[in-house]
């Protein structure tokens, strides 16, 4: 798409587009501003506008990242619970390498980053504690329990063995989707 194919109110979507495009292709180090300007089809001074500096650019990738990530684990849950969202985080992972790094890298969840994004990912971590309250009932699970962060650093290592590695060829026949359901339901005491 050209410039003249944008108006004021796409600027960002069309640099976050045109970033993303980029992140896929190499590292976000790698990403001139000049030439993510050239793609997006904008002036080379519309993302230090929009985003601020390269941190800025980080976190806008990572906030869509995780509403996308949102609306996958959503449509997952509505699908078939849990296991439904197990299928989705691992589609998410695979569909979006390079953006799933950058969601959970130490820049985009350290310091000042790490609160600017909260509101984007808390609510994605919410909908997975809601998710296994439902399957081992709300009343089992004591404050502070640690469910979820044990089925999130699971399937954060599923997603990522399953990258950067043969794990289907350990798996055999098994999709690594039913082997993480199956793991995460002993995990969490419902099998």
């Amino acid at each position: 798409m050209g410039k003249a194919s944008y108006h004021h109110g796409d600027l960002r979507e069309a640099i976050l587009d045109a970033a993303e495009e980029m992140l896929a292709e190499s590292s976000l180090d790698a990403i001139s501003v000049r030439e993510l300007a050239r793609r997006a089809g904008v002036s080379s001074g519309a993302p230090y506008h929009h985003f601020g500096d390269r941190s800025g650019l980080n976190n806008g990738l990572c906030r869509r990242g995780f509403a996308r990530l949102g609306c996958s684990l959503s449509r997952g849950r509505k699908r078939n619970g849990l296991a439904g969202m197990v299928d989705e985080y691992l589609k998410f992972s695979r569909l979006n390498q390079s953006l799933y790094h950058l969601m959970f890298s130490a820049e985009a969840t350290e310091g000042e980053s790490k609160a600017k994004l909260e509101p984007y990912a808390g609510p994605v971590f919410e909908m997975l504690e809601a998710a296994i309250d439902e399957g081992i009932g709300a009343s089992r699970r004591q404050a502070g329990d640690l469910e979820a962060v044990s089925v999130w650093c699971f399937m954060h290592g599923v997603a990522n063995l399953s990258m950067a590695s043969p794990l289907q060829a350990r798996l055999g026949a098994r999709k690594a989707s039913e082997f993480a359901y199956e793991s995460i339901k002993r995990l969490i005491g419902k099998s």
